[in-house]
C-alpha cells in the first residue's frame, strides 16, 4: 500500500507541473479538487470511509471556492466581481486609453 501511494503521488506531481507548463495554475487548482473528489469516492467504495453528508457538503463548498477563486464562475454580486482579470483590465484600459506603459 505505501508503494501504491508513491507512484500515485509522484504519478499526480508529474502530471500537476505538464498541466501547469501547458495550460495554467488555475487549471490545475482545479484538478487537484476532482482528485480529492476521486479520493474520497474510491475510500467510500472500498469501504474504508462512510458516507458523511458533512463531508459532501464541505467539498461542494470546497469546490465552489476554486471555481470562484479561478473566476471559471463569476458571482454575479459587484463586490466578487470587482477584481476579477476583466474588471482589472476594463480599469486599467480607462486610466490609460491611449495605451501608453509608464
Amino acid at each position: 500500500m505505501s508503494f501504491g501511494i508513491v507512484v500515485s503521488i509522484a504519478a499526480f506531481n508529474a502530471t500537476g507541473v505538464s498541466i501547469t507548463k501547458y495550460a495554467s495554475a488555475a487549471q490545475r487548482s482545479t484538478i487537484d479538487t476532482s482528485r480529492t473528489l476521486l479520493i474520497w469516492v474510491v475510500s467510500i467504495a472500498i469501504g474504508n470511509e462512510d458516507w458523511n453528508t458533512g463531508q459532501f457538503f464541505a467539498f461542494i463548498l470546497l469546490a465552489a471556492g476554486t471555481l470562484v477563486y479561478n473566476e471559471i464562475v463569476v458571482v454575479p454580486i459587484e463586490i466578487f466581481r470587482r477584481n476579477t482579470s476583466k474588471a482589472i483590465a476594463a480599469r486599467e484600459a480607462e486610466e490609460n486609453p491611449d495605451g501608453a506603459v509608464f
